[in-house]
Parts: structure tokens; sequence; C-alpha cells
């Protein structure tokens, strides 16, 4: 079907504006018409195309990327003598979920030992070819930088990852600071941390406290909270903010109002806990349209979508 998708984004605007005046009903599908269109601009002949289809199961990068995340998958680590090895995923989730911070720096250590090993040249290999592989591609596709191609795919124009980027750079490291000094005040009051360490980055908290009678906040509440946090007072949310709320919110915003609180917490008898973990929506009830989860029906595979949308085409 690489036949359909290269028509489909090389067919001129007019002939597709004809196909929607004709028939409707193809409007149901001008999300996905749109998403293929996309990438008109950057599309190859399709000989070129073929080739590159057919030869990218035995020659792309997917086979080194693969056999690196085999040889990741083989790794074993010693946590404690006399206990068996363990795997990577659960070496991770020690050094993330431990409240004991010699066992996480153990877990670090362990960590960097075993990447230390033969698996660096693999990674390596795999890297230079995934690097070299994107930016060949990027220069004979003419995409403008090596993200273009991903923003396309995400539907997010160039400038609005630029204007994150510049975000993170100008305020991402102040705010990364105060993260990790409320973190650092916490486990020393929580767990007598007297050195911060880099294993201790991820270390867990327990802002509950010994009370259990722990402040929730409803779901619709949160859907309002955070409809006015982004709608600037005027109901409406731009684009640049949609990916805001997205990157910004669950990974330092909240993780900071959490510490905060926290803090707060530790000097008072009401704690508060992490609102993503708190404000679950009810079955009962139903949460705001921009925050509910598309439906089974509203959810078409790709494979139907194209042949529905190849049976418009082809009357």
């Amino acid at each position: 079907m690489e036949w359909f998708s290269l028509d489909l984004a090389a067919m001129d605007d007019i002939v597709l504006a004809d196909h929607y005046e004709k028939d409707p009903s193809l409007k149901d599908y001008q999300a996905y018409i749109e998403e293929e269109r996309r990438f008109k601009d950057h599309n190859l002949a399709k000989d070129v195309e073929r080739a590159l289809t057919v030869r990218n199961p035995w020659m792309g990068t997917r086979n080194v990327v693969s056999f690196f995340d085999k040889e990741r998958s083989l790794m074993r680590f010693q946590l404690k003598e006399g206990d068996d090895p363990v795997n990577m995923e659960v070496l991770l989730s020690s050094l993330g979920s431990s409240k004991d911070a010699a066992v996480r720096l153990k877990c670090m250590q362990e960590l960097n030992t075993g990447l230390g090993g033969s698996i660096g040249r693999v990674a390596a290999l795999s890297l230079s070819t995934v690097a070299g592989s994107w930016h060949i591609e990027n220069q004979e596709r003419n995409y403008t930088n090596l993200r273009t191609q991903r923003n396309l795919g995400n539907n997010c124009p160039d400038e609005v990852v630029d204007s994150l980027l510049l975000g993170v750079r100008s305020a991402g490291v102040p705010l990364c600071k105060r993260y990790y000094n409320l973190k650092k005040s916490i486990l020393k009051q929580t767990q007598g941390l007297e050195k911060f360490r880099w294993s201790d980055r991820n270390a867990p908290i327990d802002i509950d406290g010994d009370n259990k009678e722990v402040e929730k906040i409803s779901w619709d509440d949160c859907v309002k909270i955070v409809e006015k946090g982004v709608s600037h007072g005027n109901g409406r949310m731009c684009y640049a903010d949609l990916y805001i709320v997205i990157i910004f919110i669950p990974i330092i915003v909240t993780n900071i109002i959490a510490l905060s609180l926290t803090q707060w917490t530790l000097k008072s008898t009401v704690p508060f806990h992490l609102v993503w973990r708190k404000c679950l929506p009810d079955s009962s009830k139903k949460s705001a349209s921009m925050f509910q989860p598309p439906t089974e029906s509203r959810v078409v595979p790709i494979a139907a979508e194209r042949s529905q949308v190849l049976g418009h085409f082809s009357c």
C-alpha cells in the first residue's frame, strides 16, 4: 500500500477539493488524508521509495536497534550477595522505589559498571547507525532540521518545538534547581538523608505522612483547575499551550507543587497527595471532552481507514 500514500500525498489540491465536493462523506477521513499529505514535499520518487521499503527489513536501522534491545535484556546485575542477579528493569525499579539511600547507591554503581562492559560497543554501533541514517534521510528528503520529520509526524510546527526548547533553556534550569532543592530538604526530613547523590534524584517520597485521611480533589474540580490555568481567561487554548500542558505540567510543575505541599505537610496535620493519584474519575462521572479519551467507536484502524479512503478514489 506504499503507492497509495504517495499518490494521496501527491494529489493536487484542486483535485482533492473536487473529491470532497462530489462525495461529502469523504470528509469523515479528512484527518487521515491530511496526515498523509503532510509529507508531500518530502516524499521521494516511487521507485526510490519502493527500493527503500523492500530493503528496510534487512538494511534499515530496525535490526541493529533490535539487536541492542536484546543484548540489553540479557544484562544482569548483582544487587545482594547470595541473591540471583536481576535484569535492568528490576534494577531501575529498585533505584526509583527504594527508600534506602544505600540501596539506591548500590543500584547506580551496578548500573554504571554494567553499562561500561561490552554493551557499550553495541550501544555505540546502534547510535551511530541510527544517527547516520537519520542525518542522510533528512538531507535526501529536504527537511528543514533534524527535528522536522518527527514534528511533522506529531503534527507540531517547528516553531512550537523551538519555543518549547527556548522555554526549557530559560525556565527549565531554575525550575529544576528548585525541584531538587525541595526534594533534598524533604528527603533529609523524612529519611535523614545528609548527602544528596546522583542516585537520589528519583528517590520516592512519602507525602501522606502518618495521617491516612488524605484530602482528595474530585475529577470535575481538577478539570476546572486545568482549564482555568491554560485558558488565559478567554476559554481558548493556543497550540503552544497544549504542548506546554503535555510536557511541563506532569514533569515539572506538578512535581514542584507536590514537593512544596509535602514540605508544608511535614509541619502540618493535614497531608496533601499528588493530584494525579487522587483525582481519578469515577466511572459514573463524565469528564470534560478535552480530557476524555477517545471511545472505541472513534478509533479506526489504519488498515481499515486506508481501504475505506481508497474506495472513494477508485470510482
